[in-house]
């Protein structure tokens, strides 16, 4: 059983140094996403305002 506990959270988890990390990092900063793929919507309303939609909304589950 602690064999397959072992392989489960390794599927989960990769144990990264931090060379690995900046990698990742670096990798990602060059991901552009099509802007195609954005609502209109989401050009319409600031970063802060869409966090507290989401906070919001994460706190209304809660509850």
């Amino acid at each position: 059983a602690e064999e397959g506990a072992a392989a489960q959270s390794s599927r989960s988890s990769i144990p990264m140094d931090a060379e690995h990390v900046e990698l990742v990092k670096r990798t990602m900063a060059s991901v552009k996403l099509p802007t195609l793929g954005i609502p209109a919507w989401a050009s319409q309303i600031s970063e802060d305002q869409w966090k507290d939609v989401v906070q919001r909304t994460l706190q209304a589950r809660q509850s």
